[in-house]
């Protein structure tokens, strides 16, 4: 009986242990979401023409097999997408275009 209880007391705390906290989750996340952002602005880099500490990343979305994202550099944006492309299965380079320019919108006109 008391083998039994040091297994039982031995699991519990094992399982209690091997828990993890919302903190260590939330901390893990914020890692992943590092590392990410790493390894875009290193894909953006040489294709937008800046240095892979002068990008900031921002829209980060991923659509079936490809990541979205913009590559933001000395005031300029580039909507930039990295994946599968025409059907091939093989991952390509990221493949970065400008940003549209945002149109002002016209105010209405009075009736």
């Amino acid at each position: 009986m008391r083998l039994r209880t040091i297994a039982v007391v031995a699991l519990m705390f094992l399982g209690f242990s091997c828990a993890t906290s919302p903190e260590r989750r939330a901390q893990r996340e914020r890692e992943r979401i590092a590392e990410r952002d790493a390894y875009l602005t290193s894909s953006s880099a040489g294709v937008v023409g800046c240095l892979p500490s002068a990008i900031s990343i921002s829209d980060y979305s991923e659509s079936g097999p490809n990541m979205n994202w913009v590559a933001h550099c000395r005031d300029r944006a580039f909507v930039c997408t990295e994946g599968r492309f025409a059907g091939r299965l093989d991952t390509g380079p990221a493949r970065c275009s400008p940003a549209a320019a945002a149109q002002p919108v016209a105010p209405a006109a009075p009736e």
